[in-house]
């Protein structure tokens, strides 16, 4: 499947000993299977990121989870919302 700029997906494996491998194409470097912790792909609004100090893979949900609760977006944008009819133009 490509993304909706005619983009190929990003595919990526992650090897039992800790090597991290993104590529557009699968199988770029062949592993044997025993050797394949994880595997999986890229998908279209989606992020993964590799934490070099921890040594694993933090997926969509977390990054966006960790972000999200980091400050009061919530509260910023209710004290901050301005209403279109309310512009004095």
């Amino acid at each position: 499947m490509l993304d909706r700029n005619g983009l190929r997906p990003a595919r990526y494996t992650v090897t039992k000993d800790g090597m991290f491998i993104l590529a557009s194409e699968t199988g770029v470097i062949q592993f044997p299977e025993g050797e394949v912790r994880e595997s999986g792909r890229l998908r279209p609004g989606k992020m993964l990121l590799v934490d070099m100090t921890e040594g694993r893979v933090i997926d969509d949900e977390e990054i966006k989870e960790r972000y999200a609760h980091r400050h009061p977006y919530g509260e910023w944008l209710d004290s901050n919302l301005v209403q279109l009819h309310d512009l004095k133009i």
